[in-house]
C-alpha cells in the first residue's frame, strides 16, 4: 500500500477514535461575572457588564455573553475529550435567563432530563490587591461651593477564574476544572478633574485619563488556554 496513502489512513482513524472518545455534555448554567470597575482596563463599554450583571438583555451585554461562551465551548470541543452541546439542548426542560442561557441546578436538570451528563460553566472577573489614591491639586471656595482639582489613581490586578463543573446522570458533581490568569502587573489608572461639593452633593468632571489596559479577549483567551490544560493532564 502506498506509504502516502497508509499514512492518510492513519491519520484519519486517529481522529475518528479521538472523536469517539468524547463525552457529550448538557449545560446547565452559564454565569458570566464582570467587576464593574475593571470597564475601562478590560476596554468594556459599561452598558456591557451592566446587562451581564444585572441580567438585563441589550446588545452590548448579549455581543460579550455570547462571544466569551462561544470561545470557551469553542476551544473545550476542539482540544479536549469534552464536548460542551449547544446551548439550546435543554430548551424546554430548565429554565432559562433573559439573555438565553440556561440557570438550572444540576441535580433539578438530572431529574427532569433524559441525559446522563452536564456541565456548568461560570465566569468570574475581579480586581485583586487593588488601590486607590486621591491628591488635591488645588482648591477653592466658589460662592458656597467646595472646589478642587484633583487626581485619582487606582492599581488594579484584574483575575479571571474560567470554572467548568461537570456533573453525572443524578446531578451529582464528578469533575471540577478552573482555568486562571491574573495579571502579572497592577493596571494603573490616572483621572484628573474637577470636583465640586455643592452642600453634600458631589461631582466630578473628568478633564484627562491615563488608563492602562488588558484588553478582554486577550485576557480571557490566557484563562481558557489554562483551563484546556487542566481539562487535558486530568481526563
Amino acid at each position: 500500500m502506498n506509504r502516502m496513502l497508509l499514512l492518510f489512513l492513519l491519520t484519519g482513524l486517529s481522529a475518528v477514535a479521538q472523536e469517539n472518545n468524547k463525552t457529550s455534555y448538557a449545560l446547565h448554567r452559564y454565569m458570566l461575572m464582570i467587576d464593574a470597575a475593571l470597564h475601562e482596563n478590560l476596554q468594556l463599554v459599561p452598558a456591557a457588564i451592566r446587562g451581564i450583571n444585572m441580567q438585563t438583555k441589550n446588545p452590548e451585554a448579549t455581543l460579550l455573553m455570547d462571544s466569551t461562551f462561544n470561545i470557551i465551548r469553542q476551544r473545550i470541543n476542539d482540544e479536549t475529550d469534552v464536548e460542551i452541546l449547544p446551548v439550546n439542548t435543554l430548551e424546554g426542560i430548565v429554565q432559562y435567563s433573559k439573555m438565553g442561557y440556561p440557570i438550572a441546578g444540576a441535580k433539578k436538570t438530572a431529574k427532569a432530563s433524559d441525559r446522563k451528563h452536564f456541565i456548568e460553566v461560570n465566569v468570574e472577573v475581579q480586581p485583586h490587591g487593588s488601590s486607590t489614591g486621591t491628591s488635591t491639586l488645588a482648591k477653592e471656595d466658589l460662592g458656597g461651593a467646595e472646589v478642587s482639582a484633583q487626581s485619582v489613581r487606582t492599581n488594579h490586578y484584574p483575575v479571571i477564574k474560567v470554572n467548568l463543573k461537570l456533573s453525572d446522570e443524578n446531578g451529582k458533581k464528578v469533575k471540577t476544572y478552573q482555568g486562571v490568569y491574573k495579571s502579572k502587573e497592577g493596571l494603573r489608572s490616572e483621572v484628573e478633574g474637577i470636583h465640586a461639593d455643592f452642600g453634600g452633593l458631589s461631582v466630578f468632571f473628568d478633564i484627562n485619563s491615563d488608563i492602562a489596559v488588558l484588553p478582554y479577549y486577550e485576557f480571557l483567551f490566557y484563562a481558557v488556554s489554562d483551563l484546556v490544560y487542566q481539562v487535558k493532564a486530568n481526563p
